[in-house]
């Protein structure tokens, strides 16, 4: 029988986004999340389009060339980070969604 792996608690996401540089009518912008721990993280954003319409936007981190896609035509949000898509049921939306939401609130763009 195998020991079972008590694993801590995972805890809630926290930390706070700003732009770099606005994004532009077609979504391409500058977006800095810093983590928790006071680290900063500049992505490079773009709109995402099906027909013209918004449906979600992707998020390039500089630097390592990482890029999530966060689905925004629903209600609730989905990012592809393992973040989100392995603990999400757990904590709730990943730094993506909510520092991404939090930035277009600021700015005052529709969602």
């Amino acid at each position: 029988m195998k020991p079972t792996i008590t694993r801590p608690p995972v805890k809630p996401t926290s930390g706070s986004a700003r732009w770099l540089t606005r994004p532009d009518s077609a979504g391409a912008g500058q977006l800095v999340l810093r983590t928790a721990a006071g680290i900063d993280r500049l992505y490079q954003t773009a709109a995402l389009l099906d027909q013209g319409r918004l449906v979600g936007w992707s998020l390039t981190r500089l630097g390592t060339g990482e890029t999530y896609h966060l689905d925004t035509s629903a209600e609730a949000w989905s990012c592809d980070c393992p973040a989100f898509t392995f603990t999400a049921h757990k904590r709730g939306p990943c730094k993506h969604i909510l520092g991404l939401a939090a930035a277009l609130r600021k700015i005052g763009w529709e969602m």
